[in-house]
């Protein structure tokens, strides 16, 4: 079918501003007032005859945004994409990942904190059917893998199947223009909660949640990402306290040497521990600094340097300014002094001093 055809009365309306795309070597393809159906059949037919491949990325999905198709080889009729590939639940299991791999079209660079985070997700039981799966030019039997490629190794590396929407028939000319939008972030998803300072509080949620799980592991490596969902059920269990220690780390940080996350872990963390603790008097120690004694943790924490010393002035990392946080929590609550605070690399993260009652 030619592209006349394909573009007949009827159809969409090709009508649009002012456009002008050339190609690598200066030949202007369309210019004018409006670009009307001809010039776009031009700019089309200049791809598919590959007499234009030096067209540049941007100006391919341009080409894409006016003609209002997904890709040339889609039938447009009446606003409705005819032929289009149709997605179809799936069990992909570690073999049959294999062999798609091995029909891949273009086999990208592996990003392998994603295949690791993938992963995570599946043996954890996170991993949720999605719209999001695998793409192919044909049938699942033969067809030439366009999309999926992290997801089909994260299923290797878990050795366990998962259901996962497969999308047969794909033209291979949209493999340009895949994952060429934003991925959502973990700030994206808290978005529908209304909250305030939703870097903070995603931050603040992670790094709990990071502590739980692996208090004793690095925090900045690919085994540290936390998939969005948990983010927000983390929420969802508990707002309430979330919303105050981000509030609290707000304020403490501009008292303290931790930073605004470190700060609202820190406090989120040792009060949930300890929810019978006179949290105030904690709070305006650090704050006021008044009246406190040489030992008092409290002191002795609003006096740590904001960069470690004798390391180049590197700011602390996150583990540490949580690990410090809690060793003068708990000498507070111990009533214990304490002349210095700091955390090594062999040490194991301390545990919040747990106060769940008040004493008689």
């Amino acid at each position: 079918m030619s592209v006349s055809e394909q573009f007949a009365p009827g159809g969409i309306d090709l009508t649009t501003r002012l456009l002008k795309i050339k190609t690598t070597g200066g030949t202007t393809l369309a210019r004018g007032n409006t670009v009307r159906q001809g010039s776009i059949e031009a700019l089309i037919l200049f791809y598919l005859d590959q007499r234009c491949s030096k067209m540049s990325k941007r100006n391919f999905r341009r080409l894409y945004a006016i003609s209002g198709i997904y890709h040339p080889g889609v039938i447009i009729h009446g606003g409705t994409p005819l032929d289009a590939p149709v997605p179809r639940p799936i069990e992909v299991g570690p073999e049959l990942a294999q062999i798609l791999l091995s029909r891949a079209v273009v086999n990208r660079r592996l990003d392998l904190a994603q295949v690791d985070f993938l992963a995570n997700s599946i043996t954890s039981g996170e991993w949720q059917l999605t719209h999001q799966g695998i793409a192919l030019d044909g049938p699942l039997d033969t067809g030439r893998l366009l999309d999926g490629q992290h997801r089909l190794n994260a299923i290797i590396k878990a050795g366990q199947p998962v259901w996962m929407y497969v999308f047969e028939g794909l033209h291979e000319s949209a493999f340009h223009v895949l994952d060429t939008g934003k991925r959502r972030s973990g700030v994206d998803t808290l978005s529908s909660t209304g909250e305030k300072y939703l870097p903070l509080l995603h931050s603040t949620i992670r790094h709990v949640l990071l502590f739980k799980a692996m208090p004793d592991s690095s925090w900045s490596d690919s085994k540290a990402r936390i998939a969005n969902g948990r983010i927000l059920a983390a929420y969802n269990e508990d707002s309430d306290m979330y919303r105050e220690a981000v509030v609290t780390g707000r304020e403490l940080s501009k008292h303290i040497f931790a930073s605004q996350t470190g700060a609202a872990v820190g406090y989120f963390l040792t009060t949930e521990a300890a929810p019978a603790v006179k949290v105030d008097s904690w709070i305006d120690g650090l704050t006021s600094g008044a009246n406190l004694e040489f030992g008092d943790p409290r002191l002795t924490l609003a006096k740590v340097p904001h960069v470690k010393a004798r390391a180049r002035k590197r700011r602390y990392t996150m583990r540490e300014q949580v690990a410090i946080y809690i060793k003068a929590w708990n000498a507070w609550v111990q009533e214990d002094k304490i002349e210095k605070l700091r955390f090594t690399k062999a040490e194991k993260m301390p545990t919040p001093m747990e106060v769940k009652f008040l004493e008689q």
